[in-house]
């Protein structure tokens, strides 16, 4: 089997010259990127033969970026092994359009489906124009800039070197109280900014300040991966007006002369789905947007043309619809129901500040798309409202799904959980699956297990969370 290490900064500075050389416009592949986020995702890195390979988690499951380095053939080969040894499946991750062209192209590698998410696309610019702010697209930012020296003179750009740390962590404390009301993404952020502080010197990460009146006011990490410069991190303080588009120019121009080479491009990442940081992205006019796909090969929903209407004695079950959206978005924010589910969604800090009924609706989508589940809404007739919804999903290269089951509170204790031996059989007999199920381990939920045992299910295992049972 392949060894996955986990992504410590000794490991992070062993690599740093393959890093360095990456075929990549992705963020995703950078050690700042990697390092800001090693424990959300679960960050390891496989080495070998020259080659690179990362391991995260993506949507809950484990997921590979494509092997870059000379020996990407036996990688993907062992990968293909790897996953039958652990029986998950296979799935990708930070893909750019011409890597997943070639995993499509790939015959080792059938019923591939495949997707990505907007506001996780990176905005790609041209380098150069920047560091002067030039051409008539940019002229109201050259405008700001002008502005800003008027008001406090010519910017004070200096590296950011460690001696600089206590400042920095003044300046990431007065951020904080200008944002009062950040989300949980943009409060973990933050934090992983300050992580990043720690380690961007000992990473040899280009990183530069901007003193306003003696004051730290700005400070901007990158990382240079081939003729790329990916931003990382850009804080500064609101309190110095038009300070932003004076940091990107001083640091883009502080990155060029540190002898990097000729430079094409700089990655300033995603804009997280945040509107307030998409129209400002796009006021500097990216060249592009870098869609990062996901892919899962061999997923059962690539032999589904169209889903199929499932009749049980008292509830039918069917393809998701758009007037479904308020149930589900009820069913969603439920958190007591939400419990036996082992779902919160205040926990998961990958939605908006206030999500909406089109907020789960979409995430739904966007998972089957890439074939990480298949779901069904329930109903008690063909044409009525959603009153639950049942799932394959947790599929492996092996050839197995779990499946689940959840209902609007109301509808609790009439029995309409039994219709999810419909989908037991579509799975098993129609897609040729093994199935199996999970419980929340806990006295108070033991109708669920006995509905699980009713349904033919065993248990084969615990642990202080779940109940795992399969079929024979």
């Amino acid at each position: 089997m392949l060894l996955f290490e986990p992504c410590t900064l000794e490991l992070l500075k062993r690599l740093k010259p393959y890093f360095r050389n990456l075929p990549t416009l992705c963020s995703d592949l950078s050690m700042g990127t990697i390092w800001m986020w090693r424990q959300e995702q679960e960050a390891q890195i496989c080495f070998r033969n020259d080659t690179i390979v990362l391991r995260q988690m993506m949507n809950g499951y484990p997921a590979f970026t494509y092997p870059a380095g000379p020996d990407a053939d036996g990688m993907l080969d062992a990968l293909s092994e790897q996953v039958r040894e652990e029986d998950i499946a296979l799935r990708f991750f930070a893909l750019d359009e011409d890597t997943l062209q070639r995993l499509l192209r790939d015959p080792r590698f059938p019923q591939t489906m495949w997707g990505y998410e907007a506001r996780w696309s990176d905005y790609l610019y041209h380098f150069e124009p920047y560091a002067d702010m030039s051409g008539s697209e940019l002229r109201k930012i050259r405008y700001r800039v002008n502005h800003f020296i008027r008001l406090y003179g010519e910017p004070d750009i200096r590296p950011l070197l460690p001696e600089h740390m206590p400042a920095a962590l003044e300046l990431l404390k007065a951020y904080t109280l200008e944002h009062p009301d950040m989300d949980k993404l943009e409060e973990m952020e933050l934090r992983h900014s300050r992580d990043l502080l720690d380690v961007y010197h000992a990473l040899d990460l280009p990183a530069a300040g901007l003193w306003v009146q003696g004051r730290l006011a700005a400070i901007c990490i990158g990382e240079v991966i081939g003729q790329t410069l990916m931003i990382h991190v850009e804080k500064a303080l609101m309190a110095y007006t038009d300070i932003y588009p004076v940091m990107l120019r001083g640091f883009i121009r502080y990155v060029r002369d540190l002898g990097y080479g000729p430079l094409r491009w700089f990655n300033w990442e995603d804009d997280s789905g945040d509107p307030g940081i998409r129209r400002a992205k796009e006021l500097y006019h990216p060249l592009r947007q870098v869609h990062k796909y996901q892919a899962h090969v061999r997923a059962p929903g690539a032999k589904v043309v169209q889903y199929p209407v499932l009749q049980a004695d008292n509830a039918v079950l069917t393809a998701f619809r758009e007037t479904d959206m308020e149930a589900y978005y009820r069913m969603n924010t439920d958190r007591e129901n939400n419990h036996w589910w082992g779902y919160d969604y205040e926990e998961d800090f990958t939605l908006p500040r206030y999500p909406d009924p089109e907020t789960f609706y979409r995430s739904v989508q966007y998972d089957m798309a890439v074939g990480d589940s298949m779901n069904f809404a329930v109903r008690e007739r063909e044409d009525g409202p959603m009153i639950g919804e049942a799932l394959l999903w947790n599929f492996t290269d092996a050839g197995s799904a779990e499946v689940g089951m959840r209902l609007l509170p109301e509808y609790h204790g009439r029995g309409i959980s039994k219709a999810g031996n419909v989908l037991i059989r579509y799975a098993e007999e129609e897609l040729g699956l093994h199935t199996r199920a999970r419980c929340l381990n806990n006295p108070d939920n033991k109708s669920a297990l006995y509905s699980a045992i009713a349904s033919g299910f065993r248990e084969r295992r615990r642990d202080d969370t779940w109940i795992y049972l399969d079929r024979d």
